[in-house]
């Protein structure tokens, strides 16, 4: 409610240091840089068996509606706190329901700003051990009282909403894909930077990004090989910050027919 507030300029949530103040996810109407943005105030969460009164529940589910209809979700943490596992119960549902993450530490008047990468870094590793499907989250600093921070927070969003909704042509993926398999750059084999299981790629639709991947032979590709293509088209075409979805298809090997004796 706190980072509304500071965003707007003016008092438009109520704020206070009593938990619980929020009950309903408020929408707000705002122009920004002549664009129309509607902002989300959702309730802070708690976990499903603290949930104690129907008013509880019902907020809980109010909140989930608007990550299902929000474009990007930003985490606001408290780097006192740290990471909670509610905190990644939230990005593994954003990541799930296919919405652009960014993650807001506050608290940064305790952070001294020379080491403010190395804690960013460490907040990233984190998420990324727990939740694979996301590399490269954007972890901006911010301090609600002052609001130091809070000009950086609009132009990490455009920028990964954009990335959100990237699309990549058939054409561009597969002279890519030749160009990773190819022995003067990574070599074919599965241990280097190659993918020489994948013999064509395809995105299918954007936010999120969605690619069918065909797979040479009958054996289903293991995690690994997934893990590995998602991470290269993250890297390659700087997809950070954003759930990449991949579908696999396998090609099974076509036999001869042999030609009837007349």
């Amino acid at each position: 409610s706190t980072l509304v507030n500071a965003l707007m300029e003016e008092h438009r949530v109520i704020t206070g240091p009593e938990a619980g103040l929020t009950r309903d996810s408020v929408r707000i109407q705002w122009a920004y840089k002549g664009r129309q943005v509607w902002l989300v105030d959702t309730p802070g969460w708690k976990k499903r068996q603290n949930l104690e009164t129907d008013q509880e529940q019902l907020s809980a589910m109010d909140g989930k509606k608007s990550f299902r209809r929000a474009h990007v979700c930003v985490l606001v943490i408290d780097h006192e706190r740290g990471l909670m596992p509610i905190d990644y119960k939230l990005l593994k549902y954003f990541v799930e329901e296919g919405r652009a993450v960014l993650m807001v530490v506050n608290k940064l008047d305790i952070v001294s700003l020379s080491t403010w990468t190395e804690v960013a870094d460490g907040y990233r590793t984190a998420v990324e051990d727990q939740i694979p499907q996301i590399e490269g989250l954007n972890v901006l600093p911010m301090s609600a009282l002052p609001t130091d921070g809070v000009q950086e927070l609009m132009p990490a969003v455009e920028e990964v909403y954009h990335r959100w909704g990237t699309r990549l042509s058939t054409a561009r993926l597969n002279r890519w894909l030749a160009r990773v398999n190819s022995p003067t750059i990574g070599g074919s084999t599965f241990s280097n930077r190659g993918l020489s299981r994948v013999h064509y790629l395809t995105q299918v639709k954007a936010r999120p990004p969605t690619f069918a991947a065909f797979f040479k032979g009958s054996k289903n590709p293991d995690s690994h090989e997934i893990r590995h293509l998602r991470n290269m088209l993250y890297s390659d075409f700087s997809l950070y910050g954003i759930p990449i979805r991949i579908l696999t298809r396998t090609r099974k090997p076509t036999s001869k027919r042999k030609k009837p004796h007349r």
